[in-house]
């Protein structure tokens, strides 16, 4: 979606079934191949794996970064114990309660909404940091209708619309 890049390398590989897998995509990344892969929507080329612990580069950073994965649910953090704690707060019991009032045309400010959309919908942290980034533009504030209309198709989105809707 409106990325562009710059082709400044190439490297070619045989498919062996050890180094380079079938029916896998692949990255470069500092000049070597790694798997691609795509947590929630966020690009990346795996560094590393072992069990449910990825480490990664998301695309278009420089920095690397942790991605914990059990039963298809995903959370990121720039170390592994931020990963670990954004888990934990994705699968446990969030308090709602706060938002029951609001309808379609509340009006939060941003930082509301984006405190919001995590508790109704489990986002991790990083990940809502880095759909955040990709705005083109973020307001001070926003009405529901606007939050849902923005995140739709994010992780969370269908969740977050349904809980502002079934009202």
């Amino acid at each position: 979606m409106g990325d562009h890049y710059e082709v400044d390398f190439v490297k070619t590989e045989y498919v062996d079934g050890k180094n380079i897998k079938e029916n896998t995509f692949y990255t470069l990344c500092n000049h070597e191949f790694k798997e691609y892969g795509g947590f929630d929507g966020i690009k990346c080329a795996i560094l590393s794996h072992k069990k449910d612990v990825y480490k990664v580069k998301n695309f278009g950073e420089n920095d690397t970064s942790y991605v914990i994965e059990k039963d298809g649910v995903f959370s990121h953090g720039k170390t592994l114990k931020e990963a670990r704690e954004s888990f934990i707060y994705k699968i446990s019991n969030r308090d709602t309660s706060a938002y029951e009032n609001l309808t379609l045309d509340s009006v939060v400010t941003f930082e509301e909404a984006v405190k919001m959309y995590r508790v109704i919908t489990g986002a991790c942290e990083a990940g809502t940091k880095y759909f955040v980034s990709q705005l083109s533009e973020v307001k001070k504030k926003y009405t529901i209708a606007e939050i849902i209309k923005l995140t739709e198709g994010q992780y969370g989105s269908d969740s977050f619309k349904k809980f502002f809707e079934e009202k």
